[in-house]
C-alpha cells in the first residue's frame, strides 16, 4: 500500500546571511557603520511603541505621513534587500513589491517585542545589523492554532507546535508574510540593532 503525507498550505519564512551569501559584498564593518548611523542623528527616535517593552529605541511611527525610510537613505542596502525580497515573492508566486517603509530598533537586556503582525503590508522583513549572543531570534505563531477546536497533544511534532523560533546572528535577513504573527522574546544582551521593513505592491503612476 502506498502512503503519502501532504504538507498543505505552508507559511514560508526565508533567512539568508548577507555576510556569507556569494551575491553580497558587504562586510561586518558595513553593518556596524549602518548601525551607528541609523541609531544617531539622521532619524528621530520614537520613545513610545505599544508593542515594545523594556529598553527599546526605535524610529518606527504608525502614522504613514511620518513613516521612516532608513533603507531608502542607504541605496546599497536597499537594493540588496530588495533583490532578496524579489526572490522571495517569486518563490511565493505573487507580484513583485517595493519596500514601503523601514525603521531601526535598538534593544537592550530584558527588552521584548510583543506578538503582532504588520498591517497594510505584503511581505515584512528584518535585517540584523548587530545580534550579540543572547539576542534571541524571531518567534512565529502557528496560524492554524485558532482553528484546532479539539486537538489534544501527546507529543510535540511539526504539525502541532504553537511557536517556532528562528535563531539569528549578525548579518541575517529574515523575510516572512506580513500576516504571520511574530514576536521577540525577552533578550539577554545589549545593543541588539535591527532594521525592519514592510513591502507593498508597486503603484501605478
Amino acid at each position: 500500500m502506498s502512503r503519502k503525507v501532504f504538507d498543505l498550505f505552508p507559511s514560508p519564512v526565508f533567512k539568508v546571511n548577507i555576510l556569507d551569501d556569494i551575491t553580497s559584498e558587504l562586510t561586518e564593518k558595513d553593518l556596524s557603520d549602518l548601525a551607528e548611523w541609523v541609531t544617531s542623528a539622521p532619524v528621530p527616535a520614537n520613545p513610545v511603541l505599544d508593542i515594545c517593552e523594556g529598553d527599546v529605541k526605535t524610529c518606527f511611527i504608525e502614522d504613514w505621513e511620518f513613516a521612516s525610510f532608513v533603507l531608502h537613505d542607504t541605496p546599497e542596502f536597499h537594493d540588496l534587500v530588495l533583490a532578496y525580497v524579489n526572490q522571495y515573492v517569486h518563490m511565493m508566486g505573487i507580484e513583485y513589491v517595493i519596500i514601503a517603509d523601514s525603521w531601526y530598533t535598538k534593544m537592550n537586556k530584558g527588552a521584548r517585542v510583543n506578538r503582532h503582525r504588520h498591517e497594510n503590508s505584503v511581505v515584512s522583513g528584518t535585517l540584523y545589523l548587530n545580534a550579540p549572543e543572547g539576542s534571541q531570534g524571531l518567534a512565529f505563531v502557528n496560524p492554524t492554532i485558532p482553528y484546532r477546536m479539539k486537538d489534544k497533544t501527546q507529543e510535540s511534532t511539526k504539525y502541532n507546535e504553537q511557536l517556532a523560533l528562528v535563531e539569528v546572528k549578525t548579518g541575517d535577513l529574515i523575510l516572512h508574510p506580513s500576516w504571520l504573527e511574530h514576536f521577540v522574546p525577552p533578550i539577554d544582551c545589549d545593543n541588539r540593532i535591527t532594521i525592519s521593513f514592510n513591502c507593498d505592491y508597486k503603484r501605478l503612476a
